[in-house]
C-alpha cells in the first residue's frame, strides 16, 4: 500500500506509465536535463512525522539511478547549492500532509554509454512514517 503520491508540475500523478519526461540526452555531449518540479503529498487522512526520503529508482532492476539528481525546493526553484550528488537520496524534514504538497527537483545526466533516449524506466519513491492527522 502506498501512502505519498507524488505529482509533476502539471499536476499529473507520477507512475511507473507516466514517469517524469527528462527529455532526449546525448551521452556526446554529456547533456544534464533541465531540473523538473515534483510535489509530494501523503494519502489521504494522513501525515508524515520524522524524515521522509526521496530516492530515484530503476524500475527495470537496472543500475540509472546514478544518473539522477535531487534537490530541494528553495522558493520555488530547485536549490542547487543544497543538491544531493548523483545518485544519493534526499531527505525532506517536516510533515507532508494531503493538501499541502512538498516540492522536489529532479533532473538527468546523460550515461556514458547511452545512445540519445528518453528513460522512462526510473521512478520516485517515497519513504515515510505516516499517521493519522
Amino acid at each position: 500500500m502506498a501512502y505519498f503520491k507524488v505529482y509533476d508540475a502539471s499536476g499529473n500523478e507520477v507512475t511507473s506509465g507516466n514517469p517524469l519526461d527528462f527529455g532526449t540526452l546525448n551521452r556526446d555531449d554529456e547533456e544534464v536535463s533541465s531540473w523538473l518540479k515534483g510535489v509530494i503529498v501523503s494519502d489521504d487522512g494522513l501525515v508524515s512525522t520524522g524524515n521522509t526520503t526521496v530516492s530515484v529508482v530503476d524500475a527495470t532492476g537496472g543500475d540509472s539511478s546514478g544518473l539522477f539528481q535531487l534537490a530541494p525546493d528553495n522558493a520555488g526553484s530547485a536549490d542547487e547549492g543544497n543538491a544531493e550528488a548523483y545518485g544519493d537520496d534526499l531527505t525532506i524534514a517536516g510533515a507532508i500532509n494531503d493538501t499541502t504538497g512538498v516540492p522536489f527537483w529532479a533532473r538527468r545526466k546523460a550515461g556514458p554509454a547511452e545512445e540519445p533516449v528518453v528513460d522512462a524506466t526510473a521512478i520516485v519513491r517515497v519513504t515515510g512514517v505516516v499517521i493519522p492527522e
